[in-house]
């Protein structure tokens, strides 16, 4: 990670408009890939970047690659989580309310998680305790007899915060 970060001038257009979004709009929040995305889509945010609504959503949407880049070469952001590390099945459908699981790991696990999707879809799929804990297959299989994806494997994402010293820039040269 660079200790001084890049000079604003030096910043491609696109970390520039990001930049001036996190700093104007999540100046202390921490945030994943995909939130800040989700942001960007359902947020205007035209006045930071001077564009209209609709160029921004094409081209501000954003890779973790990008957010990487600014956190080593341009020291703007700083990690707070690396993603990735442990992965687990996740009901996308499942209800936390109706006191339904929505991850698993262990064996135990995948089976409740199994049952609680064919019991919510009126389907039926066993599995061998060889096969319970091949993932892909258990997903595969309970998705192919449900007729959509209700299963996927997923893992943590990055996480990342604007640095303070990157706030100061931002706020004193480009907002």
């Amino acid at each position: 990670m660079s200790e001084d970060p890049t000079p604003t001038e030096e910043l491609t257009e696109k970390r520039t408009k990001l930049l001036k979004v996190i700093a104007a709009d999540l100046p202390n929040t921490e945030f994943a890939r995909s939130q800040l995305n989700a942001h960007l889509y359902y947020n205007d945010v035209s006045e930071h970047i001077d564009e209209d609504d609709d160029e921004e959503e094409d081209t501000l949407q954003t890779t973790t690659s990008l957010l990487n880049k600014i956190v080593e070469e341009d020291g703007y952001l700083k990690k707070t989580q690396q993603g990735g590390e442990t992965s687990f099945i996740l009901d996308d459908e499942a209800d936390e309310d109706k006191g339904e699981k929505v991850t698993a790991v262990t064996p135990s696990e995948i089976r409740t998680i199994v049952s609680q999707v064919c019991n919510r879809h009126g389907v039926s799929v066993s599995f061998t305790d060889d096969e319970i804990v091949r993932w892909s297959l258990v997903t595969r299989r309970v998705n192919a007899a449900v007729g959509h994806r209700v299963l996927r494997i997923a893992s943590m994402p990055n996480e990342y915060r604007l640095r303070e010293a990157g706030y100061e820039i931002i706020a004193d040269e480009l907002l």
